[in-house]
């Protein structure tokens, strides 16, 4: 009965996995990614 421990645990992994990518994609700039 734990439904809201799997939903933060793949939450937040996955908002740093996206934003590692945006960061790697991103072509070298002087400009920070936001």
């Amino acid at each position: 009965e734990n439904e809201r421990m799997p939903k933060e645990l793949f939450f937040i992994p996955a908002i740093l996995l996206i934003l590692m990518i945006a960061f790697i994609q991103r072509p070298r700039a002087t400009q920070p990614p936001f």
